[in-house]
C-alpha cells in the first residue's frame, strides 16, 4: 500500500471520528435541551384536573365563608328592625363575588365545567412535584457535566467545539476568582515581606556594653522596638 494510500485511509477515518464526536456532542445537547424543558414544566406547569377542581371548590367555600362572617350580623339588625327594612343593596346592586359563593355555591360546578373544556399539558401534583422537579434537576446536571467534558475532550485530540455560553461565562468567572485570589496572595506576601524588612532594619547590630550588663534594660528596649 502506497503512502498516498495510506494518508488517504487516514483522513478518511479520521473525519469519520471527527463526526462521530460531533454527532455525539449534538445528541447530547439536544438530550439536555429537553430535559430543560421538561424541568420548566414540571416547576411552572399547572396541575392536574383532579387538583384544581379540589381547588375551585375550596376556594367557592372560602370566599362564601368570608362574606357570611362580615355581613351575616347584618342582616339580624337589617331584618330585625322595627322600622322599615333598610338594607345596603337593592335589585340593581351587582352581586359581590363573596355573596354569589355564599348563597349560588353550584358556581362552582360552573367553573369546573368551564376548566374541565380547556386543553393542556399537566404538570406533576403538588405532593409530587418537588420529587420531579429535583430529579429533573440532577438529570440536567449530569447531562450537563457529562457534554462538558465530551467537548473537553475532543479539543484535547484536535476537535474544536465552542463550550455552551453558560460553560464559558462559568469558566471565564471562576478563572478571574483565580487570579483575584493569586493577586490577593501576593500583595499580601508583599505587605508581610515589607514588614519583616522594617523590622529587621529596626533591630541594633549589636547589643551595648550597658544592655549587656543591665537585663531589665535589654527587655525595656526590646519591648520598645517590636511596638514601634
Amino acid at each position: 500500500m502506497s503512502i498516498l494510500t495510506k494518508l488517504t485511509d487516514l483522513g478518511r477515518e479520521l473525519a469519520v471520528a471527527t463526526k462521530s464526536v460531533q454527532e455525539n456532542i449534538a445528541t447530547l445537547r439536544a438530550k439536555i435541551a429537553a430535559r430543560r424543558t421538561a424541568l420548566s414544566h414540571a416547576e411552572e406547569g399547572p396541575y392536574p384536573r383532579e387538583e384544581i377542581r379540589a381547588r375551585i371548590r375550596a376556594w367557592v367555600a372560602e370566599q362564601g365563608e368570608a362574606w357570611r362572617t362580615h355581613h351575616a350580623p347584618d342582616l339580624v339588625y337589617t331584618f330585625g328592625s322595627p322600622h322599615d327594612v333598610r338594607v345596603p343593596w337593592n335589585a340593581s346592586t351587582p352581586v359581590t363575588w363573596g355573596a354569589l359563593c355564599r348563597y349560588a355555591p353550584q358556581i362552582a360546578a360552573t367553573l369546573i365545567a368551564d376548566m374541565e373544556a380547556q386543553e393542556y399539558e399537566a404538570g406533576p401534583s403538588s405532593a409530587d412535584r418537588p420529587s420531579v422537579v429535583a430529579q429533573l434537576k440532577a438529570e440536567l446536571a449530569e447531562l450537563e457535566a457529562t457534554e462538558e467534558h465530551a467537548v473537553d475532550e475532543a479539543s484535547a485530540v484536535g476537535v474544536t467545539i465552542a463550550h455552551r455560553p453558560e460553560v464559558i461565562e462559568r469558566r471565564q468567572g471562576e478563572a478571574r476568582a483565580r487570579q483575584l485570589a493569586d493577586e490577593a496572595t501576593r500583595a499580601q506576601r508583599e505587605r508581610e515581606a515589607a514588614v519583616n524588612t522594617q523590622h529587621a532594619q529596626r533591630q541594633p547590630s549589636s547589643v551595648s556594653p550597658y544592655l549587656t550588663a543591665h537585663p531589665s534594660a535589654r527587655q525595656a528596649f526590646a519591648a520598645e522596638a517590636s511596638r514601634q
